[in-house]
């Protein structure tokens, strides 16, 4: 059994190497010239902001379907295979998102959470994580060992809202640091936050969850099929289905001509007519690109290569031990 798994055991995160520092700089260009050419975009010569929102974690279709998404997908999931391997146990991976934060770009700050799995069997662990692409350090703001609390029965964006513990999050908080190409992975049910934090250059992530079990049963089956069928957007391991765009952008008044212009980077094809007043209909409507996008079979635009067996076969838990090495 690898002797790092303690160290994630106790602490609740593991930093492991994922890509050579000197493959990097072209690992960005694949990822930037990847973004660029998604089948529903157009007017991308120097587009950098590829989804609404500061989180900046995209949320359409051929984000999850693309070659070069598939091959980093992959190779995680051996990384992942190779670290848990001697457990006894099975391992999948799911669906989640490529990020590309522009710099100057900030999420929103996000209080203490955990993220819950929903329908997870008690025997199962999830784990999340995500690769840093960049050629400088990103950072994860933590409370280590706090995985190992008892579990509750909340599902999803768990926030932490006992003063105790929030009292615990602050004196026991921990900033880790992940170095230029590794990955770090980490428990779901460890207490985390998202910080507000801006950036001189633009910051690249694939997030990377995989889940360990004594099942051989699939998580979001039905979901997965579709979505591999259509090229469609897939559930993350939320439950949830990632957005193109946050609804205050049109619930604000004052956010709609952004989003509109957001939108023109859009096809046709992707995009909706939606009034600024349900009742006035004699105002033209407002062009602005599906908030859920639909699949790139359904919208009738160019679709990637089909899935091979080698790459739908990562999503079905597989025995640890007869797994690829990365």
């Amino acid at each position: 059994m690898d002797h790092r798994l303690g160290h994630l055991a106790t602490y609740g995160y593991l930093i492991v190497p994922f890509i050579a520092s000197g493959e990097l700089k072209s690992t960005r260009k694949r990822f930037m010239g990847t973004s660029r050419d998604f089948p529903e975009l157009q007017n991308t010569k120097k587009l950098v902001q590829f989804v609404a929102g500061g989180f900046s974690a995209f949320g359409n279709s051929a984000s999850f379907h693309n070659p070069f998404v598939r091959e980093m997908r992959q190779k995680a999931f051996a990384t992942h295979c190779h670290l848990f391997r001697g457990t006894g146990l099975n391992g999948h991976a799911l669906f989640d998102r490529m990020m590309l934060r522009p710099a100057g770009k900030s999420p929103t700050k996000e209080a203490w959470h955990r993220d819950v799995t929903p329908d997870l069997a008690a025997e199962d662990t999830m784990y999340g994580g995500w690769v840093n692409f960049d050629s400088s350090p990103q950072f994860f703001s933590c409370v280590p060992g706090s995985h190992n609390d008892v579990k509750d029965s909340a599902a999803g964006f768990a926030l932490v809202t006992s003063e105790t513990q929030l009292a615990r999050c602050k004196k026991e908080k921990k900033v880790v640091e992940i170095p230029a190409g590794h990955m770090i992975i980490f428990y779901q049910n460890l207490i985390h936050e998202v910080m507000a934090k801006t950036r001189d250059h633009h910051q690249y992530r694939l997030f990377t969850p995989f889940r360990t079990t004594p099942s051989t049963e699939m998580l979001f089956c039905c979901s997965y099929d579709n979505a591999i069928w259509s090229q469609g957007v897939p559930l993350i391991p939320s439950g949830q289905a990632p957005a193109v765009w946050p609804t205050a952008n049109w619930n604000y008044p004052k956010q709609r001509p952004g989003l509109e212009a957001f939108s023109s980077h859009f096809k046709d094809v992707a995009c909706e007519g939606k009034r600024k007043l349900q009742t006035d209909l004699a105002a033209p409507p407002m062009r602005i690109v599906y908030r859920k996008m639909r699949g790139l079979r359904e919208l009738g635009l160019p679709m990637y290569p089909d899935y091979t067996q080698a790459e739908r076969d990562i999503f079905v838990p597989t025995p640890l031990g007869v797994c690829a090495t990365p």
